[in-house]
């Protein structure tokens, strides 16, 4: 086919049925990235991507038209075609054929665990953290003592995390040393100077049951393979043991009615969204009512709050009322933690900043009336949290003004 004059004018070309199927199935698939556009998800990308997606750029003139197109591409490779799509599905073939890391933070263990490379090194490195056990646990009883002469009861609690819990299915990645590392802490868990320091003064409650996570860790929908953090029966054993060290009457009810649901797994950093089974726990007889970011009045004293809740109950364990400060396991156990009190108030401290630490542990506390204090943080995290730094220099402040304070006498 083609077009010739040979002095007689154009000759008319014609299409076979396939030619025409053909470009137009092209057509349809070069069209296929504008036509969808409008329905892709960007919210779901940025979460993802942990990042803004670029916006449509606001025409300036001519002398910024090499920025404004070049923002123009921008705007066109985040919200057109199927980046996105192309992204995740590479990094499923990847994670699921190869047993490769879908992203960086991400490692790939075997048989579909995941785990955080932080998490590992943190809670398995070769050498021992004595020194910092130490220092940690003389912080926490400074802690402790500060909260107790402002008369709140006051418990610290560490999440199980699977480094320790599920060391044979470690990445292949992982070095020698800390794979041994994580094999052997099941013979030490946790640093025994942190818990000697904690559990022996009247009233203190400390509690890490990694003896008995590592009895139960086997039973179907435990701990999830999948998740970074734990959820469901983790929780809600973790939960129980808590509460009656707290002194909290916890019946053999506590807990009835749970059964096996599918939610979706937490790591959504991996780029796709895995499907894992969970235990749900309605604590019907409780009778438990939600409010997410709420009190409102924490956002005065922290400005960056992000998970923050209320749980009521109307027919709680007890009558007592308790504030629970954590780092990001806290979400998955506040609920498993709420049928013991009236009321519970859930914050995530992750993000408070130093400049906000006297205001949030000062003012806050006192505007809210709670008869226990819950810390809670991941065994991973321990070594190196933060949470303990906001009452400990608060403390030596007071110290501080106290030293100077004239005394009187003769």
């Amino acid at each position: 086919m083609g077009s010739s004059t040979n002095g007689r004018g154009p000759r008319e070309v014609r299409l076979s049925r396939a030619a025409r199927a053909g470009l137009m199935g092209m057509v349809a698939v070069l069209s296929m990235p504008v036509i969808t556009a409008p329905f892709s998800d960007g919210e779901e990308r940025a979460r993802m991507e942990k990042r803004e997606l670029a916006a449509f750029p606001v025409w300036r003139g001519p002398l910024e038209a090499p920025n404004y197109f070049a923002a123009v591409g921008d705007y066109l490779d985040d919200h057109v075609g199927f980046a996105f799509a192309a992204n995740r599905l590479l990094r499923q073939v990847m994670f699921y054929g190869f047993g490769d890391d879908p992203v960086d933070d991400v490692r790939a263990g075997t048989q579909g665990f995941v785990y955080l490379n932080d998490g590992i090194e943190a809670l398995c490195a070769p050498e021992t953290e004595d020194a910092r056990s130490d220092e940690l646990a003389g912080k926490i009883d400074r802690v402790f003592g500060w909260l107790e002469a402002r008369g709140y009861r006051v418990s610290l609690g560490v999440a199980v995390t699977k480094p320790g819990l599920y060391p044979e299915h470690l990445p292949q990645k992982v070095s020698a040393g800390t794979r041994a590392a994580c094999e052997a802490y099941a013979a030490s868990p946790i640093r025994p100077r942190l818990e000697a320091g904690i559990e022996p003064s009247s009233g203190r409650v400390f509690h890490y049951p990694f003896a008995e996570f590592m009895q139960r860790r086997n039973e179907r929908a435990f701990f999830p393979k999948e998740n970074f953090h734990w959820n469901g029966m983790s929780t809600h054993v973790f939960a129980r043991g808590l509460l009656e060290k707290m002194g909290v009457p916890v019946s053999a009810e506590f807990g009835a009615g749970a059964q096996r649901i599918e939610a979706r797994a937490d790591l959504v950093m991996m780029g796709f969204f895995r499907r894992i089974e969970v235990w749900d726990f309605p604590y019907a007889a409780q009778g438990l009512d939600y409010h997410p970011r709420n009190p409102e009045v924490v956002r005065e004293y922290y400005e960056r709050a992000r998970g923050f809740s209320t749980w009521n109950s109307t027919d709680p364990l007890s009558d007592r009322s308790a504030l629970l400060l954590t780092d990001s396991f806290g979400k998955p156990l506040a609920r498993h933690l709420a049928p013991g009190f009236k009321k519970l108030v859930h914050v995530n401290l992750n993000h408070l900043q130093p400049r906000e630490w006297k205001g949030f542990f000062t003012s806050f506390l006192d505007q809210l009336e709670f008869s226990d204090v819950i810390f809670l943080s991941h065994d991973s995290g321990l070594a190196t949290t933060r949470m303990f730094d906001g009452i400990a220099s608060i403390e030596v402040e007071d110290q501080g003004a106290a030293s100077n304070t004239p005394q009187g006498g003769l």
